[in-house]
């Protein structure tokens, strides 16, 4: 069974520094669970946070961590 990795991503979000953490199977997965923590401590939507993504793609970093 696949064993779910640490993930570490950098956001820099209409100039606001975020740092947010999560385990998930993949980078996809791990972008995505990502976005949903930033909506929701932003009070906004997964999809605003993931087209703000998709549209600037230089603004963050996934890497997985140790």
């Amino acid at each position: 069974m696949a064993q779910k990795l640490p993930w570490v991503g950098t956001f820099n979000i209409n100039n606001e520094k975020k740092e947010v953490g999560v385990k998930a199977y993949s980078r996809a997965q791990a972008e995505l669970l990502m976005a949903r923590k930033i909506a929701w401590k932003d009070k906004k939507s997964p999809a605003v946070i993931m087209g703000y993504l998709k549209s600037h793609p230089e603004s963050y970093e996934i890497k997985q961590s140790k």
